[in-house]
């Protein structure tokens, strides 16, 4: 399917609070396109997928998903089109994985049919086995809530997908083999999706493009091979220095 323009659009777009904020800052991502928004803590990255998702107002500027703006009047039905995976995975602790995966869908009316058969679908997408569904996240490791909050996010089949460090709070070797399963996640799934990581190096293992945040503002974006051969700006070159050698992408 050729690519129609973009599919999330921030035009202009400021909001400030004491201590910080982020604008004027413009943004536009295509569909299937996987966009990493990378920079040190209080740059602004959480605060624009806040902005896309509606849990925000700009102060000025405007915010469109599918050529549609985020309002008060319309925040409700567009949230239905966006996938959100906050930090540390956000799950109910008094829900067990299945009901935390299912709440928006049995929120709907989808029929149990329905909902039986997208949970085994997103079980076996995000290699949940079946027999951990019925546990309470509490008995759940840390990827293992990760992996229910990525199909809660994808319940719906929604057009975009955000994520907010969602990996953050792993320890290593869970980390990279999320890494890995995202990445063929994101390609096999060909939807629009924002990614927000202060890991350069998992940005660019993920992500199709990169988008550089700094003092509420983009520094820089272009693609994973042009922004870490040829880092545009003293921000990226010092968040280049501060990681091993990037691996392959092959």
């Amino acid at each position: 399917m050729a690519n129609r323009g973009p599919l999330i659009r921030l035009d202009q777009v400021t909001k400030r609070y004491p201590g910080g904020g982020v604008g004027p800052l413009s943004l536009e991502v295509g569909e299937r396109t996987t966009v990493a928004l990378v920079g040190p803590s209080g740059s602004g990255k959480s605060t624009v997928l806040r902005l896309l998702v509606g849990l925000l107002s700009p102060d000025t500027g405007h915010v469109f998903v599918a050529g549609q703006p985020m309002r008060a009047d319309t925040a409700a039905s567009l949230r239905l089109r966006i996938g959100y995976l906050i930090q540390e995975g956000g799950l109910f602790p008094h829900l067990s994985a299945r009901d935390n995966a299912c709440i928006v869908a049995r929120t709907l009316g989808w029929p149990s049919e329905r909902v039986e058969a997208r949970l085994s679908e997103l079980a076996e997408l995000a290699r949940l086995p079946r027999s951990l569904l019925d546990r309470f996240p509490a008995r759940l490791s840390g990827g293992e809530r990760q992996r229910v909050a990525l199909m809660r996010a994808l319940f719906l089949d929604p057009d975009v997908i955000l994520l907010d460090e969602p990996l953050g709070a792993l320890d290593a070797l869970v980390r990279t083999r999320l890494q890995d399963e995202l990445r063929q996640m994101f390609h096999a799934l060909a939807k629009t999706a924002i990614f927000v990581t202060h890991d350069l190096a998992e940005a660019a293992f993920i992500a199709d493009e990169i988008a550089v945040m700094g003092a509420g503002v983009i520094v820089e974006r272009g693609s994973v091979e042009s922004i870490v051969l040829h880092p545009g700006s003293e921000l990226t070159a010092s968040l280049l220095a501060a990681h091993r050698p990037l691996a392959g992408r092959a």
